[in-house]
């Protein structure tokens, strides 16, 4: 399971919750081109760059821009960026997911 927190447009989420609310929704591909504007405004972890785990499935969102954007996957997707990936997969997660799982 997933622990933590994230941020996501200025707020900030339960990560452990939204696990257990998306885990019947279906694991889709995404496009990398699509998501690694994302790696512009972050700087991955060396260390769980090399742990991350490509066959767990990312968490993707729109921002308030309407831009598909990882809530949960960074690394992953640097990953997949890096060793030259087209697609990675995960779950698409809705704004009335984000609602249920809201800390702030």
């Amino acid at each position: 399971m997933r622990t933590g927190t994230f941020t996501h447009d200025g707020a900030t989420y339960d990560l452990a919750a939204l696990s257990v609310l998306i885990i019947d929704m279906p694991v889709v591909g995404f496009a990398i081109d699509a998501l690694k504007w994302v790696l512009a405004h972050d700087t991955p972890d060396p260390e769980r760059l090399r742990t991350a785990v490509m066959e767990e499935p990312i968490f993707v969102a729109y921002d308030k821009l309407g831009r598909l954007t990882v809530i949960d996957g960074l690394h992953r997707l640097h990953n997949a960026v890096t060793q030259g990936r087209e697609m990675l997969y995960g779950v698409l997660v809705t704004q009335a997911h984000l609602c249920q799982v809201r800390l702030d």
